[in-house]
């Protein structure tokens, strides 16, 4: 059963990670339509100002709060691990960090 909810939890991660991916490359497709197709630059530089800078704050914040190392492997490991610590909770098991404190 430890095998499954790993293998739930890796799932959990790849799926946030890929709907990241999709969301940036939306982003990109919408902003090129709209500064070469419908509006022109002078209309959309303040937007992609404010979409960059917002996406910076929001990961510099996510890293102030989740105390990790500022890297997309980190915040993979990060969603990684609190899927897997919720899927064993919710199955009665004890997450492998916690038995191994557990056991010293």
């Amino acid at each position: 059963p430890e095998y499954a909810l790993d293998a739930m939890a890796r799932a959990y991660a790849q799926r946030i990670a890929l709907f990241g991916g999709v969301a940036f490359t939306a982003t990109a497709a919408t902003m090129f339509r709209l500064t070469f197709v419908d509006l022109g630059w002078d209309v959309t530089e303040p937007i992609t100002y404010f979409i960059q800078v917002s996406g910076a704050l929001g990961w510099y914040w996510f890293f102030i709060v989740s105390r990790n190392e500022a890297s997309y492997v980190s915040a993979w490991d990060w969603l990684y691990h609190r899927r897997r610590a919720q899927l064993y909770k919710s199955a009665g098991l004890v997450p492998p960090k916690e038995a191994a404190k557990k056991a010293a």
